[in-house]
């Protein structure tokens, strides 16, 4: 399977990733992990709209909550991607993790 390359979210609206040299990191221990169904590991909120650019990935709209699960086959992931689940609607598939917040 191709590498899947990094997006980057629209321009307007991108939250900064550096500040005066050091790199920020958004900490995904942070999220909610109470109450989720059997199989999630955490829920993000999408902050841009994301599209699907191939069958396997995910399309979202701002405000759509994702459930993330773990890869079914730990060699399709790739750095920068998380797999999940659409709240309402069930889609599963890849996305960009830059695309969302964790909740």
């Amino acid at each position: 399977m191709p590498t899947k390359t990094p997006h980057q979210p629209p321009s307007s609206n991108t939250p900064p990733t550096s500040t005066g040299g050091a790199t920020t990191v958004v900490s995904q221990s942070s999220a909610t992990t109470t109450d989720l169904p059997p199989g999630v590991l955490y829920r993000v909120k999408a902050t841009y709209k994301y599209v699907r650019e191939d069958v396997d990935e995910l399309s979202f709209d701002v405000g759509d909550t994702v459930n993330v699960i773990e890869y079914e086959d730990p060699e399709d992931q790739e750095e920068g991607w998380l797999m999940g689940i659409k709240d309402g609607t069930n889609e599963k598939g890849m996305f960009p993790a830059n695309f969302t917040r964790p909740m």
